[in-house]
């Protein structure tokens, strides 16, 4: 079975061919990451395997790459880009990539939460310009993280948190338990956190899951952190949130546009830590991603 990893960058391109064993399945690898979703049908040319790391692939373009069977998603939101049910009724599975950027993830989120309490971009940005800021912090020793989801991303930041002397509460939609931690209701989570950071996947319930109403129920003077998905919080309530100052602070790694325009109003506010959608990119991350891609790779052409 032939596949096609259709938009990797150089640095995924090259971890790729590293990992490639002699007898692995035959899987071209085309170096650009600014494909368009037209071109697929094009370029994958009847091959049953595709591997996309941040490609959009639409039902109705699915439909129109003969003999393909496989995606190969790298990563876990692969609904942001792609509708699985209806791939699934045209034949075509979709794998996903759990677990492999777990602790770069949490890493970044336990980042945006120091740098946040702290002001950290905000002073840069002004000494910059030659301003000499200076603000009281939160100092994060003996306050509430809630972590909202408790897969490992969670976990990990739990762990990282813990350490660091705060008492970590966490939502979930399952019963779980985890040394140290305490689970509690979604209305407890929001009216004692300090700082509440998502973990949740997106789907048709995660979406919007921090309402206008919930994010009013939040601790005045809260942090939000999101490394998860923008989808999953009402932007439009969330900026005013900021501005009144009901939230503290938000640091956001992903977001409803992306790239995100430079016009966009999140870029307007002080109180606001930006990054690029780039939490899990770590090179460990990396390797530990396409090691998972090429063994979905081998166990689907075993399977034929």
């Amino acid at each position: 079975m032939r596949g096609v990893f259709v938009d990797a960058n150089g640095s995924l391109a090259d971890i790729f061919e590293r990992q490639r064993k002699s007898d692995d399945p035959a899987v071209r690898v085309n170096l650009d990451p600014d494909i368009t979703p037209e071109q697929l049908p094009t370029l994958l040319d009847g091959a049953g395997i595709v591997v996309i790391d941040h490609t959009a692939v639409p039902t109705d373009v699915a439909g129109r790459c003969h003999g393909l069977k496989h995606i190969v998603f790298l990563g876990t939101g692969a609904r942001s880009y792609m509708n699985p049910e209806e791939l699934g009724e045209l034949g075509i599975e979709v794998h996903l990539i759990k677990g492999y950027g777990d602790t770069a993830v949490a890493e970044c989120a336990i980042a945006l939460m120091w740098a946040a309490a702290r002001g950290i971009a905000q002073m840069d940005r002004e000494m910059r310009v030659g301003n000499w800021l200076r603000e009281d912090g939160m100092q994060l020793t003996g306050k509430t993280l809630g972590l909202i989801g408790f897969g490992g991303i969670a976990a990990e930041a739990a762990r990282i948190a813990l350490g660091s002397g705060m008492r970590v509460i966490a939502w979930n939609r399952s019963p779980k338990q985890f040394a140290g931690v305490e689970f509690v209701g979604i209305d407890d989570l929001l009216s004692q956190s300090d700082v509440v950071s998502l973990h949740l996947l997106l789907n048709d319930e995660t979406r919007g899951f921090l309402s206008r109403d919930r994010l009013a129920a939040m601790k005045p003077g809260v942090i939000l952190v999101n490394t998860a998905r923008a989808a999953m919080v009402d932007e439009a309530a969330m900026i005013e949130a900021l501005k009144s100052g009901h939230i503290r602070h938000a640091g956001l790694d992903v977001f409803n546009i992306e790239p995100l325009p430079a016009d966009h109003p999140l870029t307007k506010l002080p109180n606001v830590t930006l990054s690029a959608h780039s939490a899990f990119r770590t090179p460990e991350a990396s390797e530990n991603l396409i090691h998972a891609a090429w063994e979905h790779c081998r166990r689907i052409a075993k399977s034929m």
